[in-house]
């Protein structure tokens, strides 16, 4: 269960990340405002926030950027890990990154010190990013606006800034000093810009080799960007050149306090980035590397889950969309013997379009119903129909009413990850155990590479290709690093009380003991005909 959940502390590495996939240098800790500074009194109108609409922030900010040409501006290159760039390469067990893409619903606002509000607002075309690692060296991509944007453009560093050089650093990221217990709050998270003044220090201060093209800035562990401020840039003045951008940040240590923070040395790069912005070089054609069956996949934000946009065949296009998902993505989660039913909710859920990019925002309403006993679900009915998600080119699929066979293969659309699997299914378990549920005629799946669930998966829908039916969410996996049954660790119980273990086995709960629960006007009702599920406590 929670083996596929990423703990806060997790979630809290990651930050721009999609998820905790990638791993980050010894050097830094990944960063997504700026700790300890003050809310700036000014606004270049060079600076900007790089917002999109998978973002969990009303502003839908997720990183920093800086305008250095009429149309294109700069950012850290992990800031583009998200929409129609991941793949999961099949028999390999690892995710692609793509260098270059078309993006949906990409925007910067420049100008304003109010990410919410004023300034200019343009979309992102393209994008194109120098490395697939996140190593400061690399870490480094370029924006290209769907307009110019008629501002004089920051200018970007010749020459890194000796140490002991004066510099601005600012951005829209996490303020609050409480710790990883505030990370995705939205009062630990500022609409005005906030800046603060360090200076350069050695490389060494930030355990970086003199040869990694990579600025170490702070010299005060309390203040420096932190969650959210990825890509945000770092200001000196330069002989003969007055104000330069000469980094934009790569990671954050205020968490950890163990040092300054990492930035991508810009001027190592000048080349690159003037090959674009001169227009010498054209920005190469993207490969699709996302499934187009991602449409419909989504996240809950808060949660680390993944989800999708379901319904059934009585459902209407009048009807409020529904979005299923794990129970155990709830907190506080139902206890064992328990389900929960018709609770108000209000949680933000990025959805994936056709484009296999997350391009709308839909909002939870009601969670519907939830249980870790017998099965692991949660849906929720969403404020918006399906017919607004199908304007928004949102699609939904439907409950599969019978379930699969031994040897069918299933694909499954991870929202966080952005990512499918190819999976297949080796038997239906009469009980699985975990930490003191049990989930009955659970579907485990070939322990392979293609197959390797991973943090934040939970809740994705695992679909037959030849009906396009969800058959089943997956919800766990075993990870090995601890006893069998216990948490993260599932076990299968044979009929005589005999507990089996096997590192790496998957496992997805079926939907068809759920889809005769359901009614039109997305109604859930346990006292259905065929409606398998707990009960819920009134």
């Amino acid at each position: 269960m929670t083996n596929l959940r990423p703990s806060r502390r997790a979630l809290a590495a990651a930050s721009s990340l999609p998820l905790a996939l990638l791993a980050f240098g010894a050097a830094a800790s990944p960063a997504h405002a700026i700790v300890g500074g003050q809310t700036a009194r000014t606004v270049a109108p060079y600076d900007g926030s790089f917002q999109r609409v998978d973002s969990p922030r009303r502003s839908t900010h997720v990183c920093g950027a800086t305008l250095i040409a009429p149309r294109w501006a700069i950012t850290a290159g992990h800031c583009t890990n998200e929409v129609d760039t991941k793949t999961s390469l099949a028999g390999t067990g690892k995710v692609k990154i793509a260098l270059s893409g078309n993006p949906v619903g990409w925007k910067v606002r420049f100008g304003s010190r109010d990410n919410i509000s004023g300034g200019r607002l343009v979309n992102v075309q393209q994008f194109v990013r120098a490395s697939r690692t996140i190593d400061p060296a690399g870490d480094y991509a370029l924006l290209k606006l769907s307009r110019p944007v008629r501002v004089t453009p920051a200018k970007v560093a010749t020459r890194p800034p000796a140490p002991g050089t004066t510099a601005t650093i600012q951005g829209w990221g996490y303020t609050n000093k409480g710790g990883l217990r505030d990370y995705g709050r939205t009062r630990s998270y500022p609409t005005m810009l906030r800046a603060a003044i360090t200076k350069v220090a050695r490389l060494k201060t930030c355990g970086i080799k003199a040869d990694r093209r990579a600025l170490c800035i702070g010299v005060d562990e309390r203040v420096g960007p932190d969650n959210m401020d990825s890509g945000g840039p770092v200001f000196v003045q330069e002989r003969g050149h007055g104000t330069v951008i000469a980094g934009t940040v790569n990671g954050g240590n205020y968490v950890s306090g163990l040092r300054p923070s990492v930035y991508t040395d810009l001027s190592a790069h000048r080349r690159w980035i003037s090959s674009y912005t001169s227009g010498r070089r054209a920005i190469p054609r993207p490969k699709r590397l996302t499934s187009p069956g991602m449409a419909g996949a989504a996240v809950i934000h808060g949660s680390g889950c993944s989800a999708s946009v379901v319904r059934v065949a009585a459902s209407r296009p009048t009807d409020p969309a529904m979005v299923l998902t794990n129970g155990h993505c709830l907190d506080p989660r139902p206890k064992p013997g328990q389900a929960v039913a018709d609770r108000p909710s209000d949680s933000l859920v990025p959805l994936t379009g056709r484009s296999s990019n997350p391009i709308a925002r839909g909002t939870t309403t009601r969670l519907l119903y939830a249980t870790m006993t017998g099965t692991d679900v949660a849906l929720y009915r969403l404020r918006q129909s399906y017919a607004e998600l199908a304007a928004l080119d949102v699609p939904a699929r439907e409950l599969a009413t019978t379930g699969p066979a031994p040897g069918d293969a299933l694909v499954m659309h991870s929202g966080t990850a952005q990512t499918t699997f190819a999976c297949t299914v080796e038997t239906v378990v009469p009980a699985v155990q975990e930490s003191g549920y049990t989930q009955r005629n659970a579907l485990r799946y070939a322990a392979d590479k293609a197959c390797l669930p991973q943090g934040g998966t939970s809740g994705s829908p695992m679909v037959n290709p030849r009906t396009d039916q969800i058959v089943a969410i997956h919800n766990s996996h075993v990870t090995g690093d601890g006893k069998p049954c216990t948490e993260s660790n599932p076990c299968e119980v044979a009929p005589d009380g005999t507990t089996t273990a096997v590192k790496d086995r998957g496992y997805a709960q079926q939907v068809t003991g759920l889809t005769a629960c359901i009614a039109a006007g997305s109604v859930f009702d346990a006292a259905r005909p065929g409606c398998t599920v707990t009960a819920a406590r009134r």
